[in-house]
């Protein structure tokens, strides 16, 4: 479905058609993926699903800019909308326009348009004190420390009330739960080592790993990802078994992360994971993270290892990491 959304006269004095495109779109995809073509294979995998199945769940919407016809710019959004929180990618000018005021015209769109449809919070990364960076930071995106991400709230303390405590429940992972993976690994506080299998060590991103994870646990049998889940779909908790491939797939990995708070409810959520019969499964925790280390010995598992000063976190500091394993 195309909407068109505004004429802006930019600096060149140029009028800047701008539209919104909601996948999935057959007519519009071609053209957007191929102004999109730098973002390499991955990305353009990622971006034809969107535009050609419908995602339940979540809406995924291209913000293009028109010069005479052409697409010269585009800003993409994807959101779940029960909750209210989306990511902010695929932004691009094509470099023949740039300078233009073409990237703040779609901004000021993008930004009023999500507000409109009830959105409280995006979330999305760039290079830490870069020119882009900047121009996210003028429209309200907070940049947490150096690390490259931001995150726009509609109102002071919305991230606040997002994780405030409140009961929970478990669920099988779904598509809304692409933005709000995206929002719960970019917390600052918590684990610094938050998943072995996609990395994420430190406050980090989802955006480039749920479509990954979603075909992972499809395609793989007995593979589980479950998330933690207050009942207004706010998502506090996520758990990952897979066949850890860094040991020929013999044994299985258990990745967990928790918001801080909620670590109390954090039990029911490992006891929803179903481990392997016959099969050992490892998890890891770091030096700074008691709580999730009492969880797993709670659980049943037992520590096996422990490797001394083995990663070093944002402060510096340098983290032993605790090898825990259990078998069904």
């Amino acid at each position: 479905m195309v909407t068109e959304m505004e004429m802006v006269t930019i600096k060149s004095g140029e009028q800047l058609q701008i539209i919104r495109v909601v996948g999935p779109d057959a007519e519009w995809k071609e053209p957007i993926m191929k102004v999109l073509g730098h973002k390499g294979e991955f990305w353009l995998g990622t971006i034809q699903m969107t535009l050609e199945q419908p995602l339940e769940g979540v809406q995924c919407y291209y913000y293009l800019g028109l010069l005479d016809g052409e697409i010269v710019s585009n800003i993409t959004t994807t959101e779940a909308p029960e909750v209210g929180v989306g990511i902010l990618g695929h932004v691009f000018t094509n470099p023949s326009h740039r300078r233009k005021g073409i990237c703040t015209a779609l901004m000021e769109t993008v930004t009023s348009d999500f507000t409109g449809r009830g959105g409280r919070a995006m979330t999305l990364g760039t290079g830490y004190d870069s020119p882009a960076y900047h121009i996210y930071h003028r429209f309200g995106f907070a940049g947490i420390g150096t690390s490259g991400r931001l995150i726009w709230q509609a109102r002071p303390g919305f991230l606040d009330d997002y994780f405030a405590a409140d009961s929970t429940d478990v669920a099988d992972i779904s598509w809304p739960d692409w933005t709000r993976l995206d929002l719960l690994y970019t917390i600052a506080t918590g684990s610094f080592l938050r998943g072995i299998y996609f990395t994420h060590y430190g406050l980090s991103e989802y955006e480039a790993y749920f479509p990954r994870l979603s075909q992972l646990t499809t395609a793989t049998e007995s593979a589980q990802s479950k998330v933690l889940i207050k009942p207004g779909g706010e998502v506090v908790g996520h758990a990952l078994l897979v066949p850890d491939p860094r040991w020929h797939n013999d044994v299985w990995l258990l990745d967990l992360f928790v918001h801080p708070d909620f670590y109390p409810a954090a039990g029911e959520l490992l006891a929803a994971i179903e481990l392997p019969p016959s099969r050992k499964v490892q998890a890891y925790a770091d030096s700074q993270s008691p709580e999730k280390i009492q969880l797993l010995e709670a659980a049943g598992f037992h520590q096996e290892a422990v490797l001394r000063n083995q990663i070093v976190n944002t402060e510096g500091e340098h983290l032993d990491v605790h090898i825990f394993a259990a078998t069904k």
